[in-house]
This record gives C-alpha cells, sequence and structure tokens, in this order.
C-alpha cells in the first residue's frame, strides 16, 4: 500500500518536470536560461530528498522484517 501511494506521489511530481523541460530552448532564447536550470535542478533534489527520506525510513522495501528484542 505504502509503495503504491509513494509511487504515484513521485510520478505525479517526475511528470510536472515536462512542461518546464519543453520550454527550456525557449528560456534559453530569452536569456532566463539559468533561471530555468535552477529552478529544474531544486525541484530535482527536492524528489532525491524525499526518495532518499522513503528509502532511509524502509519505506521502499517489499516486505519488512521486524526484529523482536528478548529480554
Amino acid at each position: 500500500y505504502v509503495v503504491g501511494l509513494i509511487f504515484i506521489i513521485f510520478d505525479v511530481e517526475s511528470v510536472l518536470m515536462f512542461p518546464v523541460v519543453t520550454i527550456f530552448r525557449e528560456m534559453v532564447d530569452m536569456g532566463q536560461g539559468g533561471y530555468a536550470l535552477i529552478i529544474l535542478l531544486s525541484f530535482i533534489s527536492v524528489l532525491i530528498e524525499g526518495i532518499a527520506y522513503c528509502w532511509k525510513k524502509g519505506d521502499l522495501d517489499w516486505v519488512k522484517s521486524y526484529q523482536v528484542t528478548r529480554k
């Protein structure tokens, strides 16, 4: 369940990058290519941080193993 939700969230966010990529050449011609690149790289860094957080938390594991502590 959690893996499916994470997939949908990151899939929708990655689809939102396509409009920026398609108009990137126009922005370069207008002299705003650096601005568009910074915005795109910051968006990608947020995606990478989100994936790293989910991975570190263990939400991307198909089967979670729980260790039982014995006293």
